[in-house]
Parts: C-alpha cells; structure tokens; sequence
C-alpha cells in the first residue's frame, strides 16, 4: 500500500505542475521529500514533504519514512493543535542537521533559510532540554555526532543571542575540549538580525494537513499521528494531547522526540552560563571569539584580537590572489600546493596512521 501511494504521488507530478518553491528547489526534490506548504500549488496533502533519513543532495539521498493516509484533513474538523510546551525534557533525542557546507568535514552545520549550494547532513543523538519558559530562558543539546574523525560529544547552550558549543574530541586527538563563543543570526548569515532560542508559541502558525500512519526513525516504529506544516516545515503530533513526536524540514533536519516532549521542571544547574569550558579561567584548551569571562566577542573585539603585532609581521595583511580560493575546498587546495612546494616535507593526511599521530 505505501509503495502504491508513492508511486501515485510520483505520478501525480508528472501530471500537475507544481509552482512555488521560494528558492527555486535547486536540487530538484520531489513532493515526498519536500513539500512547501504555502508556495506549493497544489498545496501539500496527507503522506507529501514527509522526509526521512537524508544523505546527501540528490533526491534519491534518502531513506523516506513509511506513510500511509488515515485520514484528510477535511475528515478532521477540530484536530487538537500541536503543542511545544515552555520547560521540557527529551531523552532520547535524534537529529539530522542539515545546512549550507562550509567546511570539508561538516564540522560546522549551521541550518539556513534557504537549500542553495552543497549541504551537510550530520547525524546526532543525545538529550535535549527546553527551558525557554522557565528561570533560565534556554535551550540547551547534549549530542554525539558521528563526524569524519570520529565520535564528538558537544554541550550546546542557547541563552538570549548568545551560543556556546563545548566539543570534546575522540581520545586520538588527545581527548581535548574546544569552546566556540557566537551569536545565533537568522538564517546563519552574518548582518541578519540575532536570534534567541525558538518561541513556545511557534507552533500556532502550522496548517493542518491530515492524520497519517507514519514511521518513526530509529524507533523502528509505525505511529498514527496527525501532520501540520507552514512553508517547508512539518511535524507530526499525537491525535489526543498534540505532543510532537517528529519534525522535518528538508534545508534544516529531521527530529524525532521518540516519547514526545516531557513537560517536567528543569534542574538549573543545566544551563550554566557562560559554561565555564568557555572562560579563560580554567577553560577548555581551545576558546574561540571568546572573551576571558566567557561570553561572545563582540564584532569590535574581534577586529581588536589582531594586534598590531600580528599586522608588522605579515609580508601582506591581505592574502595576494594565488594564494585565494573561490571557496573552502579551492583555497586547501592552494594552501596545500604551497606547501607541498615549499622546503619543507609533506605527506597527505590519509596517508599518516595512528601510530604517526
């Protein structure tokens, strides 16, 4: 039966034209992987945008979800809204985070408001705590990421505009612990305004679309629950309490809250800040755009890091153009090229094993 409604979906746009899609759709992704519910037209429907386990960008990347209609969202007259809550706790929690590639490594993935240009799709697992509501006015993730050199255990602390990520790395780099200081910009672009962590309110917005029997990821389960979505963005809740059990935006991740959001009061002591990894006293090994009490350097301070020191001793302040690239991967590879025609000897990393380490 689930194979039969794909292909049917399939069909179904081959013969109607879809219209939409405020960042043109770039990869080219079906209605089942993405489905923007106010600029699709037709609008989505029940078992359409339902994602699943992404890979990579093109649209064959992913493992889609099981969906089967229950019901449309005509059958459903006052569906219970979803509901986000002010103080909660998940645990377990999974995550796919999706965003703009910025390093070759998928080490920074910070999601976007639009899928333009090559992404990163990092699986993570851990615990997340919501205390937006509560005295600290925070969210904070305890993750592991599986990366390219291993496992990375990561605190992750949202408090009013500041954010902090406490990463510590696998026992082969030394098991040493690494402090990023920043401020969270909409859309993950530099000059857009600064955010704070999501408003319990969000959920208000969503449109209805259906009741489902959807499979939920790394459960292994199948739940009956009902979906709502605005623009690219949709969630799965249950159809008597609305707790979310799953979320997927195609540009941004998936979620899944495998017992729904457990409404509980949150132990303070959680959301430390700024988290004393992140100070210079005491602090991790390695700090960066932090201040010596911990928080985010301003834009000024961190023009005012490069001394003046630092400027006499650069032959030229600014790189000349052979030693530039277009992008990330293009200027390694300048980089490399020198130093792989300098005086000095060198070998390709995969080339080094662990007892050269």
């Amino acid at each position: 039966q689930d194979n039969m409604l794909r292909t049917l979906l399939l069909l179904s746009l081959v013969i109607a034209p879809v219209y939409g899609q405020a960042d043109g759709n770039p990869h080219q992704w079906d209605r089942l992987r993405r489905c923007d519910h106010t600029d699709y037209d037709p609008p989505c429907g029940p078992c359409e945008g339902i994602g699943g386990i992404p890979t990579g960008d093109d649209n064959d990347a992913i493992t889609l979800t099981s969906c089967s209609i229950v019901a449309n969202a005509s059958d459903v007259p006052e569906p219970v809204a979803p509901v986000w809550g002010e103080q909660w706790v998940v645990d377990p929690y999974y995550e796919v985070l999706i965003g703009k590639k910025t390093d070759p490594f998928c080490f920074s993935v910070i999601p976007s408001n639009d899928s333009v240009g090559e992404l990163c799709y990092r699986p993570d697992y851990g615990a997340q705590y919501y205390d937006v509501g509560g005295e600290s006015g925070a969210l904070r993730f305890d993750l592991n990421s599986k990366t390219v050199v291993g496992n990375i255990t990561s605190k992750i602390l949202h408090q009013d505009t500041n954010f902090w990520i406490v990463n510590k790395f696998p026992w082969y780099a030394l098991g040493v612990s690494q402090c990023i200081c920043s401020q969270v910009r909409e859309g993950g672009q530099a000059g857009n305004k600064l955010m704070s962590p999501v408003n319990p309110d969000w959920t208000k917005q969503m449109f209805y679309i259906g009741r489902e029997t959807i499979g939920i990821e790394y459960t292994g389960t199948e739940q009956t629950l009902d979906h709502w979505a605005f623009g690219p963005h949709h969630l799965w809740s249950t159809p008597d309490k609305g707790e979310i059990i799953r979320m997927w935006q195609p540009f941004n991740g998936l979620q899944i809250f495998p017992e729904g959001t457990n409404r509980v009061p949150q132990d303070q002591s959680l959301f430390e800040s700024p988290p004393p990894e992140c100070k210079k006293e005491g602090g991790a090994l390695f700090r960066i755009k932090c201040t010596d009490e911990g928080y985010p350097q301003s834009e000024e301070e961190m023009k005012a890091s490069v001394s003046k020191a630092d400027k006499m001793r650069a032959e030229e302040p600014v790189p000349r153009d052979q030693y530039k690239g277009n992008d990330f991967n293009h200027m390694s590879n300048v980089l490399n090229g020198w130093l792989q025609d300098g005086a000095a000897e060198t070998r390709a990393c995969d080339e080094w094993s662990r007892r050269d380490q």
